[in-house]
């Protein structure tokens, strides 16, 4: 696997982490649960652009 792919990979993962804390934000998951998907999220958008970016 190259680097792109993982940079693909991170950002399939971010963007899976972001739909789920929206909807357990909506459905009334406890707030860590939410601030844990977030902050997922977070982490692997930024190692997604870092990846991609270099």
């Amino acid at each position: 696997m190259t680097q792109d792919d993982f940079a693909l990979m991170a950002a399939v993962f971010a963007g899976a982490l972001v739909i789920a804390a929206i909807f357990g934000w909506r459905g009334g998951n406890a707030r860590a649960d939410v601030a844990l998907m977030g902050g997922l999220a977070a982490a692997f958008g930024s190692l997604s652009g870092l990846l991609f970016a270099s």
